[in-house]
């Protein structure tokens, strides 16, 4: 058996025995996509029976969409336990905003933004910053520009930049 052919009959034995805890290590490792998104789905319905399901992975990206809660662990510690929302709010060290507009940012624009604020995109406006901000500062530098606002939101980091930045 391959080694996705094992993983798919360690986890059906595992569902089989109808546990109210599941306790998974990797258990999206060495599977496709197609399987890995029926495992998920499998086990998200099992959520809804009123199971309990841990999972432990490197996969950000899976954890991110799949999972509620957050145990997170620091040299062998738990630092904490909650909803991703909450973790996100308290290991997020970079805010970053999407300005969409109209209109042209000029050169000479740019350089008055890029001395306060690092600029990722000029179209549409991103900008990132180490603390949170007053965004107004940004948005009358550009309404005096003639830059039509269309929209400011808030940029949300994702689980996998923010395992980055803690290194």
């Amino acid at each position: 058996m391959s080694g996705g052919q094992l993983q798919r009959v360690q986890v059906a034995r595992q569902l089989v025995f109808d546990a109210k805890i599941l306790i998974l290590d990797e258990a999206t490792a060495s599977l496709d996509i197609v399987s890995s998104e029926m495992l998920l789905d499998t086990l998200q319905s099992r959520l809804k029976e009123g199971a309990t399901c841990l999972i432990s992975s490197h996969d950000l990206d899976m954890l991110e969409k799949y999972c509620n809660k957050v145990l997170f662990i620091e040299e062998g510690r738990q630092s904490f336990f909650g909803t991703m929302e909450d973790f996100v709010a308290r290991y997020s060290n970079i805010t970053e905003y999407t300005i969409n507009y109209e209109g042209l940012i000029s050169k000479e624009l740019e350089d008055k933004i890029s001395k306060n604020y690092k600029i990722t995109s000029l179209n549409p406006l991103r900008i990132s910053m180490e603390e949170d901000f007053d965004n107004n500062e940004l948005l009358v530098l550009l309404i005096d520009e003639k830059i039509k606002i269309l929209s400011v939101e808030k940029n949300r980091q994702s689980l996998k930049e923010i395992v980055r930045q803690q290194g």
